[in-house]
């Protein structure tokens, strides 16, 4: 379960307008609210109800540390992971908080040309061993040199199929793109079909 805007979710969106929420998860999300009367859950209530099921990434993006702190103080911490693409915020949250760090590897803004290894390493120096997760956004950045220095570091890696896997097994039943990202040396994988990647799992 990945939980976007931790700050904002605090506030359980009440009373937003639906316009916020057109992209991604938030359509389906809101879509319930709207169908259900029901409102969205905020963080704390969500975290009550998943307890330790599951992983829990929480998107940096907006937040409130003192909020954060009042919210995760009362939960189990060892299924929860800050994720973001700043490091010194992540490790904001980190130190204050006890949860491990999840980095966005990726090139970003903050990263325009450094190539994933490079920016593991930046992460690493700055969060050292509350460094558990690291992600890349394709399956060809996962290089052996990247494994190896992951191994090395103690981070296990994540990769998103939300591309051409996702694309050929959800549209035509194609396994072969997922299979090659199953095989790449990750650990974690994004996927916009779970059940249809489950079955994928249970067949390899």
């Amino acid at each position: 379960m990945q939980h976007e805007m931790v700050g904002n979710l605090q506030e359980g969106y009440h009373g937003q307008e639906r316009d916020h929420f057109c992209s991604g998860p938030w359509c389906l999300a809101w879509g319930l609210v709207l169908e259900t009367g029901h409102q969205i859950p905020t963080l704390d209530e969500a975290l009550s109800l998943i307890g330790d099921t599951c992983l829990v990434v929480l998107n940096l993006q907006e937040f409130d540390l003192e909020g954060l702190k009042a919210v995760l103080a009362k939960q189990p911490k060892g299924n929860l992971l800050a994720y973001g693409v700043d490091p010194e915020v992540v490790d904001e949250v980190v130190d204050a908080t006890g949860i491990a760090g999840y980095a966005n590897i990726s090139q970003t803004r903050l990263f325009e040309t450094e190539t994933p290894l490079q920016i593991l390493e930046t992460w690493s120096e700055v969060i050292g061993d509350e460094l558990v997760l690291a992600h890349v956004k394709r399956v060809r950045h996962i290089t052996p040199e990247l494994l190896e220095r992951a191994e090395q570091l103690g981070v296990k890696l994540s990769v998103s199929g939300y591309g051409k896997e996702d694309i050929a097994l959800g549209d035509k039943g194609d396994q072969s793109a997922w299979l090659e990202t199953l095989d790449s040396g990750a650990m974690v994988y994004w996927t916009t079909i779970p059940d249809q990647l489950l079955e994928v799992l249970w067949d390899k």
